[in-house]
């Protein structure tokens, strides 16, 4: 009977250190999914500051297509098609720190590999309103009597590039409006 009875002991003991050794399994993963999570917002951050860096002018109405867009950059929500679409002038040649000048690009921090996707539209900030005009010189219709003029709006979207899946895994969204009287 008391061979029994530490069998089955054992048996509990055993069950309760694979539940604790799968829990601390876990909580690594979460730690790393946090880190990798963390630096995505800290690059992110990084990239809009380049934007916020530029005057309203320097960020200038380009419809051409760039190298660099693909399936995983015009399918994002954030994406506005070939209209409306702002890319920003670049001071020097497309090298650091001028990474804003890029509307995609990759970078390794802390072991993984991100990527980095910068959108810059035109938007009207009075909900109700709808844009309109051309490219260069957009409108927005006025909203009950209130005036509106339009705002380019940077969203940028970082990205795990390490998994190799054909749609990366959005870390980090961020979006912030640039007004012409804040230039």
């Amino acid at each position: 009977m008391t061979l029994i009875e530490l069998l089955i002991a054992l048996i509990v003991l055993a069950v309760g250190i694979m539940a604790t050794a799968a829990g601390f399994s876990s909580g690594i993963l979460t730690v790393q999914r946090g880190a990798k999570t963390s630096t995505a917002g800290a690059l992110a951050d990084q990239q809009m500051e380049a934007y916020r860096r530029l005057s309203f002018g320097d960020i200038a109405t380009d419809t051409t297509l760039t190298t660099g867009e693909d399936s995983t950059y015009t399918g994002d929500a954030a994406y506005p098609g070939s209209s409306w679409r702002i890319m920003a002038t670049c001071p020097v040649p497309n090298t650091a720190p001028y990474y804003y000048c890029t509307p995609t690009r990759t970078t390794s921090s802390g072991g993984a590999s991100y990527r980095i996707d910068s959108y810059v539209t035109w938007a009207c900030p009075i909900s109700g309103s709808t844009l309109g005009g051309t490219v260069s010189a957009p409108t927005c219709s006025a909203v009950s009597g209130v005036a509106n003029r339009p705002v380019k709006q940077v969203t940028i979207v970082v990205r795990d590039a390490s998994t190799s899946t054909p749609s990366l895994r959005t870390l980090v969204r961020v979006t912030s409006t640039f007004d012409e009287s804040t230039s």
